[in-house]
């Protein structure tokens, strides 16, 4: 019940109080039972189908294609059609409403007269507006070209040094201060090597400088070294993201 006058609350805050709210607490099964006489009302869906209420899913007509009062007509003088008795007279309990054969706002509504034309929704449908099948996915992808791929623009993407203040070459670490930040900052020679090849370049330059080294790592470590070392750089405010 919380549940349903939250809804309810929400609704009325995004539309306002001019549409009432009634919440029927009556069993499905009672809901779909069908008067002697006809209803005094008929609902619109937004596509243009005519019905008498929500939870009957037949239709008397479509506008604009044919006038409210001769789906009217047609209600007054079909009354109750067979097709809706013997539908309502299936729906024995309140979860047999589910189970019909024709189950309101999951099926189409059953049409109770000839189609005017045009699309069931009383609407020509353009080709164009028809949305394409999703693509499917390949069953199989190779996840070392997809880590590649990634691994390169990472390393493809320029940087460019913040407003800082360094001490020394590099080669034993590093101290930087960043400006605006007010903080002071130790590299190792890895990290430093980092800074200085993205001032203005790219990751891919340092992991060049340290491969031509000639150490037994391996250039996949070298590359995850490196991408590491520039996002604690990012961290600290010491690099600078390029475009």
């Amino acid at each position: 019940a919380r549940d349903i006058d939250a809804a309810i609350e929400r609704f009325r805050a995004h539309r306002g109080d001019a549409m009432p709210v009634n919440v029927n607490t009556a069993s499905a099964a009672s809901l779909a039972a069908l008067e002697d006489v006809a209803p005094a009302a008929l609902l619109v869906r937004p596509a243009g189908a005519v019905l008498i209420d929500s939870l009957k899913p037949f239709r008397f007509g479509t506008v604009p294609e044919d006038s409210l009062s001769d789906c009217w007509e047609r209600v007054v003088s079909t009354w109750p059609p067979p097709e809706m008795v013997d539908w309502a007279r299936s729906i024995r309990t309140s979860s047999g409403i589910g189970r019909s054969a024709h189950v309101p706002y999951r099926d189409e509504e059953v049409a109770l007269v000839p189609a005017a034309g045009g699309s069931p929704a009383g609407r020509e449908v353009a080709d164009e507006a028809i949305p394409s099948a999703t693509p499917q996915t390949p069953e199989r992808v190779d996840l070392g070209e997809a880590r590649e791929t990634v691994v390169g623009l990472a390393l493809a993407r320029p940087y460019s040094l913040a407003a800082v203040r360094s001490t020394g070459s590099g080669a034993r670490g590093r101290y930087v201060r960043v400006v605006e930040a007010e903080t002071t900052h130790r590299l190792n020679e890895t990290a430093a090597r980092v800074m200085d090849a993205c001032d203005g370049g790219t990751p891919l330059a340092a992991v060049e400088q340290l491969a031509r080294r000639g150490t037994a790592v391996a250039r996949a470590q070298i590359e995850a070294d490196v991408l590491g070392a520039v996002r604690s750089l990012v961290q600290r405010k010491i690099l600078l993201p390029g475009r």
